[in-house]
């Protein structure tokens, strides 16, 4: 069961995907900050941004490798990641899964690109 502030973790991202949906919330994308990858073998392609509520949020999916001692090889997993930002510190990042993370990753990618847009423009 989820600790209380797990659950409001979920409505905080239920709250942001709705805003965003609303076009309340508008994220912007840039390129990935080096601070997040320097010194790994991490792969952010996507990266996105708003300031909501007085804070910095980040929103991106990082691609890395894992060993598997099963098979002993290295393979490409990776994780949507919500983290509070500043002055290019993260200072939290989301460490469970979050199902609820993966779609407003997507709604934001799909915002972000313009695609939602010429979507509106078909009907």
């Amino acid at each position: 069961m989820f600790e209380n502030k797990d659950n409001k973790l979920i409505i905080l991202i239920t709250k942001l995907l709705k805003e965003t949906k609303n076009n309340d919330l508008h994220w912007h994308s840039k390129s990935a900050p080096k601070y997040l990858t320097e010194g790994t073998d991490n792969i952010i392609q996507n990266y996105f941004y708003t300031d909501y509520k007085g804070k910095q949020l980040a929103l991106f999916h990082r691609k890395f490798r894992q060993y598997s001692g099963e098979f002993d090889t290295l393979y490409w997993t990776g994780e949507t990641k919500l983290a509070i930002i500043e002055s290019d510190i993260v200072l939290w990042e989301n460490n469970e899964y979050i199902p609820a993370i993966n779609d407003l990753y997507n709604y934001v990618s799909r915002q972000a690109s313009g695609l939602n847009d010429l979507l509106d423009e078909l009907v």
